[in-house]
């Protein structure tokens, strides 16, 4: 399964995608491969609603949800709507 990471700009600035697949974070997980994609994109209001959203999907552990991300669109929606700001 591919890398779940929060990037709020991950669409104009794929440079956390690249350093990931330049080893730059030596003491990630992600150090042994380098050949992450982009699997499914959701798009944050904020860097502090990717993250939580990230969490959320690293805790799941479940490969079919993630594979449903893809296929069924309102599960993003739904995690955009539960983690939205208070300022929103």
């Amino acid at each position: 399964m591919d890398k779940i990471l929060a990037s709020p700009d991950i669409q104009t600035d794929p440079r956390r995608l690249i350093e990931h697949n330049n080893h730059f974070f030596s003491n990630a997980s992600t150090k042994f491969a380098d050949d992450w994609e982009i699997f499914h994109l959701i798009i944050c209001s904020s860097r502090s609603q990717a993250i939580k959203i990230e969490s959320h999907l690293k805790k799941s552990k479940n490969k079919v949800y993630l594979e449903n991300l893809k296929k069924y669109p309102e599960i993003s929606e739904r995690l955009i709507e539960k983690y939205k700001d208070n300022d929103q």
